[in-house]
């Protein structure tokens, strides 16, 4: 499925980088097709035209090139326009050339929507698609009204004006399809944005542990699952003198360092978090008191034997850990509570402890 996603991805941006180039090739190339059937019928101005038009559309690949959408957008948006309108009054209403105005109503809401921003785009879109209508309108009713300039057998009047639908249709659901294309970019732009700030959010800045609020929910769920689990509240001891003595860059390095330690002795699957200053709270999934207080022990020496470089220093500082099973009796709160209460019992009897049982609980 991933792999399937991610070829979806290159298609995608593969088209999205190269959707102008095609669209400038395949005008050139139908010119080309109308350049053979106008000299077929020998309609001058518009074998001239259709001479000139597939080396301005193979040229304006530059613009492309070169970024200059709007550059590009005017000219297919002029020259389209009026190579409907002279193939009209030349051959007829019947061969419906005046198709490709309609055409040219999806391309500039499109190239609206990638040029400018807010109402500028759809005020802009708008008004290019009503000039369209009323053109298209105006040049339907002279050619129904006017006999062509050019006479040419009335069965390809039929060929063409198949052909001139299809071509209209395929530009249209081009354009549509490029647009969901837009929307399923846009899509998962917004998704990894959303996924960054609810990351951002849920995380503290410092430390990336889990943030309070978002502790809450994971304790929340343990405690809706109706399944053991247990509860550490660990503290550093004497941390105030180390921003004292050396300064708040001194503490964040700590705390970074205590978080390291934490990370490497807590299994997957059991958040951890900054439940505020140099307080850690870590929830045990499915632990018991026992195996909950064996990991908090190590997490104890680890920190105990770890040296902290600081410049020219070398800061030890020690924890103390408090550790409580929850019981179906009690509320969440009261679960962290007794894991409080153990931890300062610990500070009390001389710190650098692990307290997990306290009055008999």
């Amino acid at each position: 499925m991933k792999k399937d996603t991610v070829n979806l991805k290159r298609i995608i941006n593969y088209l999205n980088t190269n959707k102008y180039y095609y669209v400038t090739v395949l005008i050139g190339l139908i010119h080309v097709g109308f350049f053979i059937f106008f000299l077929k019928f020998k309609v001058w101005p518009m074998v001239i035209f259709n001479v000139i038009s597939p080396i301005l559309y193979f040229s304006s690949l530059r613009l492309i090139r070169q970024g200059k959408l709007l550059a590009m957008f005017l000219f297919d948006y002029i020259e389209i326009s009026v190579h409907a309108i002279m193939a009209s009054i030349c051959v007829g209403w019947g061969f419906d050339f005046e198709q490709y105005i309609f055409t040219l109503v999806p391309y500039g809401y499109f190239i609206c929507y990638e040029l400018f921003k807010g109402k500028k785009r759809y005020i802009i879109a708008s008004v290019l698609g009503l000039v369209d209508a009323v053109a298209s309108l105006i040049v339907r009713y002279y050619t129904y009204s006017h006999e062509p300039l050019y006479k040419t057998p009335e069965r390809l009047a039929f060929l063409f004006n198949q052909f001139n639908l299809i071509v209209a249709y395929v530009a249209l659901f081009f354009f549509l399809i490029m647009f969901m294309f837009e929307l399923y970019v846009m899509e998962a732009k917004m998704e990894a944005e959303n996924a960054v700030l609810n990351h951002d959010a849920s995380v503290d800045p410092l430390t990336t542990l889990l943030n309070r609020r978002s502790m809450k929910t994971h304790l929340e769920e343990a405690y809706n699952k109706k399944e053991p689990f247990s509860v550490a509240m660990i503290d550093l001891d004497d941390f105030k003198s180390i921003n004292d003595s050396y300064g708040h860059d001194a503490g964040d390095l700590v705390l970074k360092e205590m978080t390291r330690i934490v990370k490497s002795c807590v299994p997957e699957g059991n958040p951890i978090c900054r439940w505020g200053g140099e307080e850690i709270l870590i929830l045990f999934n499915g632990m018991d008191k026992d195996e909950a207080t064996g990991i908090c022990e190590e997490i104890r020496e680890k920190m105990e034997r770890n040296e902290i470089n600081f410049f020219n220093k070398k800061l030890k500082i020690t924890m103390t850990i408090g550790v409580a099973p929850h019981r179906m009796a009690y509320s969440i709160d009261e679960t962290i509570a007794e894991a409080d209460e153990k931890m300062y019992y610990g500070k009390e009897k001389g710190k650098n402890l692990v307290i997990s049982n306290l009055n008999g609980l």
